[in-house]
């Protein structure tokens, strides 16, 4: 998602997930609603503790913001 709003340089998204297994779907306006609720899916389906998905989440952010200087820059 880091990418994503890194590129294009809002955090406004528009969003939709459904799932076939369930046939819930989910709605996101921006880019902090769909980061935290990947955060809370794998901390309530105990695949990960919060603090290992904030750390995890923290490197992310990291990451992308480093690919985005690196490889997206502006053509001179």
């Amino acid at each position: 998602m880091r990418m994503l709003t890194g590129i294009f340089g809002i955090s406004r998204v528009d969003l939709h997930i459904r799932s076939t297994t369930t046939g819930t779907s989910r709605h996101y306006r921006y880019a902090h609603e769909y980061e935290r609720d990947v955060c809370d899916a794998r901390v309530w389906g105990g695949i990960h503790t919060r603090t290992a998905d904030e750390v995890g989440d923290a490197t992310g952010r990291r990451l992308a913001a480093w690919a985005l200087r690196k490889y997206f820059r502006p053509v001179p």
